[in-house]
Formats: structure tokens, sequence, C-alpha cells
């Protein structure tokens, strides 16, 4: 068992945590409010009758997390926006998915 848990430590010692740790996935819906780890920011700036977001706005972080496996500028989630039938507008550093009616 202590060699079993010693082998985990080994291979999931700070230098290699990447090696752990899950990548990052785009959820399938842009929309959704999550709650991951992400480097970017990301906030409804329009928001339906219902209370669901219309337009969502997403700014590139100043803090680098590629290392850990988290985006910190937008250019996965604009190509989850277009994949997903919704509207990119904007760059990699920051821009704007809207949703198509």
């Amino acid at each position: 068992m202590m060699a079993r848990i010693l082998l985990l430590v080994l291979f999931c010692s700070p230098s290699l945590l990447g090696g752990c740790a899950s990548k990052y996935v785009e959820p399938a819906n842009v929309f959704q409010t999550t709650t991951g780890t992400s480097g970017r920011t990301l906030e409804c700036t329009s928001k339906a009758a219902d209370g669901s977001c219309n337009v969502k706005k997403c700014t590139q972080s100043t803090e680098g997390m590629s290392e850990y496996g988290v985006p910190y500028d937008c250019a996965s989630y604009a190509a989850a926006c277009v994949e997903g039938g919704q509207s990119w507008s904007g760059t990699k550093e920051g821009g704007k998915c809207t949703r198509v009616l």
C-alpha cells in the first residue's frame, strides 16, 4: 500500500503535475455557468427574459495558466462558440459569443 502511495506521489510531483491533471474541455453549452478553473473571464452581458444568457463576453487573463492545461485566452471558447452554432465576434484576446436565435 505504501509503495502505491509513494509511486503516486512520485508521478504526481509538482514538476510532473500536468501529466496527472485532466485536460480542460470547453462545455458543450457555451452559455452555461461554469465553476471550473479558468485563466480568462467569462461574463454574461445580455440576458433573455427567462434569465438565460444571450451574450457572453470573454476576456483574456493577464496571468498564464497554460502549464496547468487551463486556457488563459479566448481561443478555445471562440471555437466552442462557433462549433455550437453560435456567433463569435472578436479575437483570441477577447470577444463576445452571441446566441443565434
